[in-house]
């Protein structure tokens, strides 16, 4: 072969053999599937508020060496965001008077060894009152001590694509006192916060947390959340009000923690991700077990869930996804719609449990889904909204006039409960055998039977300088695992040149 005809070859090979591209921040990009493959998550608690003695005995640090211990060996976590008010300021007085070392000494105590990419503490107005520059936190809490910074921006990839999460700053660093300080997103921050999610512009979804709720800031507030809604971000979680609370604002869930210090109940909040639908709910420390269902999607979420999806009422087995949490396990885990008949459901995967429900025996509209865990430590529920209804994918008609209809033959169907049939291209016939989908002589396209992995970050986390710390691999991850889009495409790449080769060799 000339040489000139090398580089095209080459160029091809590299072509075939490079991943495919990953998809774009899109919390709209959500699915509601059978497995449960593709779910994680994480756990975030506030204002641990170590070193407060008043009227609360030890409660700041047994609580925070709780959720580090008990919680997180049971959880499993992939990581846990601990937003601001990480110590007192009060030295046990009744106001903040300062920033003291013995409290700090207490906070990193309580923190065990822990590693800023599994715990990661981002200030609060308490971790900076009286100290122009926030030298207290920059020089004991982890992300200061690590970065030299108070912000951080991290990743956690897996075999089906990369999730970017980012900690900012809203804390006044000017050393003002105690009532007198200037909470807000300032230029620098909200820079970095810019500079994170372009960094992190092929991920699926991105997580904010901060310290103050959007509507405590005094400057930066309405920048910021324009930075959210032009960039979807699906979630800001925050504290400071000592009070919970949920909100869609501009196509983000505000979510706000109660004191994990200073209070008793919903101060421990429990993340999903489900195929990209993001499941929250805040639960009392110590107290077991949780439930937090992950599918379908709770169409209440924050008040009206813009990603939630309409659930086919032509399926007659649509999941009910739920994670299960106890130190001893569940004795039994049970779903229920409208508040009828309790269904029995199986566990799945470690903490993980799912049953089928028949959308078909209910009217079309919104419904109520709730699911029950009984453990050695008692009971505990959660319920959600669902909204059923005739789908794209499950309504007999082939919408998108390419010759397939809905979820079970259309490549362009995630499944029944998917309302776009748009988006795929029924391979054409090579001669090889059926090319329908499902054929399994040569995949030429996503199919119905195609995960549509996207291969991406599957054990980096990167910290607030770009850099890769290369770990705690995700738990949905097989490093070893070869990509098989990479391999089949070298397989076609195989059958196209096979008539070269043999011409070449008749020469």
């Amino acid at each position: 072969m000339p040489p000139s005809a090398r580089f095209p070859l080459t160029a091809l090979v590299l072509a075939f053999l490079a991943p495919a591209p990953a998809l774009a921040i899109d919390p709209h990009g959500v699915r509601y599937l059978d497995d449960a493959e593709e779910l994680f998550w994480f756990l975030q608690v506030s204002d641990t508020h170590v070193g407060e003695d008043l009227g609360y005995g030890t409660q700041d640090t047994d609580n925070l060496a709780w959720v580090l211990a008990a919680a997180s060996e049971v959880i499993l976590p992939e990581f846990i965001v601990a937003t601001g008010d990480l110590v007192d300021a009060t030295n046990g007085y009744l106001v903040p008077t300062g920033q003291y070392q013995d409290e700090w000494d207490q906070y990193n105590g309580a923190l065990a060894g822990q590693a800023v990419t599994f715990f990661h503490d981002i200030p609060g107005n308490h971790d900076t009152y009286y100290d122009e520059g926030a030298t207290y936190y920059l020089g004991n809490s982890l992300i200061g001590t690590a970065y030299g910074e108070w912000h951080e921006a991290w990743s956690h990839g897996f075999a089906y694509g990369e999730y970017a999460f980012i900690g900012i700053n809203t804390a006044d660093t000017t050393g003002s006192w105690a009532g007198f300080d200037h909470p807000g997103v300032t230029d620098e921050e909200r820079t970095f916060l810019e500079d994170s999610l372009d960094a992190y512009a092929d991920a699926r979804l991105a997580f904010v947390f901060s310290h103050h709720p959007v509507w405590d800031l005094e400057e930066g507030g309405d920048e910021a959340e324009a930075v959210l809604e032009d960039r979807g971000v699906s979630v800001w979680a925050s504290g400071h009000v000592h009070a919970f609370s949920a909100e869609q604002r501009g196509g983000a869930l505000h979510q706000v923690l109660d004191s994990a210090g200073k209070g008793s109940s919903q101060n421990l909040g429990l993340f999903a991700v489900d195929h990209d639908g993001v499941s929250t709910r805040a639960v009392d420390i110590g107290d077991w077990p949780y439930v937090l269902i992950t599918a379908p999607t709770d169409a209440a979420l924050g008040g009206d869930n813009p990603y939630a999806y309409v659930v086919s009422r032509n399926h007659d087995d649509n999941p009910v996804r739920a994670l299960v949490f106890d130190p001893d396990g569940a004795l039994t885990v049970s779903f229920s719609v409208d508040g009828g008949e309790a269904v029995p459901m199986e566990q799945v995967a470690p903490s993980v449990w799912q049953g089928g429900w028949d959308a078909t025996l209910y009217d079309e509209g919104q419904h109520e889904i709730s699911v029950v865990a009984v453990t050695p430590s008692g009971s505990d529920a959660h319920v959600i909204e669902v909204v059923t209804g005739v789908t794209a994918c499950d309504d007999g008609v082939d919408n998108d006039g390419n010759g397939y209809v809905d979820w079970d033959e259309d490549g362009g169907c995630d499944g029944p409960s998917d309302d776009d049939e748009s988006g795929w291209t029924p391979p054409k016939d090579t001669g090889l055998g059926d090319t329908g989908p499902g054929d399994s002589e040569v995949d030429t396209g996503p199919g119905p039977g195609d995960s549509q992995a996207h291969t991406g970050d599957s054990s980096v986390v990167r910290d607030s300088g770009g850099q890769d710390s290369g770990l705690r691999p995700g738990k949905g991850c097989d490093c070893s695992t070869t990509d098989r889009s990479a391999m089949a495409s070298l397989g076609l790449l195989v059958l196209l040149l096979w008539p070269l080769q043999r011409r070449r060799r008749s020469i």
